[in-house]
């Protein structure tokens, strides 16, 4: 920190001439995996109702203050976007469909560059849906909760096909809770 740093000359990027203090403390504060309060909640979704299960889960966070929430349909948003706030917001939300006896393939993109990037220090919450495949589509979204340090929110969440009243319910409690985790733990 004490050394006076004129320019950052990256292996690969650009040459930084100028806001080098700026960037060294972003630098610094990314690689603490420094966080803020908000929330990612990403969903991949065929007919809309694990949609609903990250917009219950975002009604959950907003009720407990928690304003700073971004929602990201996987197959329509551009993931280095996704990952910016994921590395800015303390909570995160995976919530996913089965398809043909797996994970639904607009998820896997950025669970693999959630696992590559080492994201760890957030609070998460898992949904996912199924027809008749129960369990194979959270089962990769269990499996990285595991491998990182990360702490769940809940229980995950499974629906089949459209979410019940008291599923939603459930949804919304995730997002409740992960706002009491984000005001009672330390930042990252």
């Amino acid at each position: 920190k004490d050394l006076p740093i004129q320019r950052i000359c990256p292996s690969h990027g650009p040459i930084y001439r100028s806001h080098v203090s700026r960037i060294v403390s972003l630098y610094d504060r990314l690689s603490r995996q420094e966080t803020v309060p908000g929330a990612v909640l990403a969903y991949g979704s065929m007919y809309g109702h694990t949609a609903q299960m990250a917009e219950a889960c975002a009604q959950g966070l907003r009720e407990k203050g928690i304003l700073s929430v971004k929602i990201y349909d996987v197959c329509g948003s551009d993931l280095s976007e996704v990952i910016a706030d994921v590395w800015r917001y303390r909570g995160l939300g995976l919530f996913a469909c089965c398809y043909n006896m797996g994970l639904f393939p607009g998820m896997m993109p950025l669970l693999e560059k959630l696992r590559n990037c080492k994201v760890s220090d957030r609070i998460l919450a898992l949904g996912g849906n199924y027809s008749w495949s129960k369990g194979l589509e959270l089962k990769p979204l269990i499996e990285f909760a595991q491998e990182g340090k990360l702490v769940m929110a809940s229980d995950p969440i499974e629906i089949q096909s459209a979410a019940t009243p008291e599923q939603l319910e459930a949804c919304r409690e995730a997002g409740r809770r992960m706002a009491e985790m984000m005001a009672q733990a330390p930042q990252a």
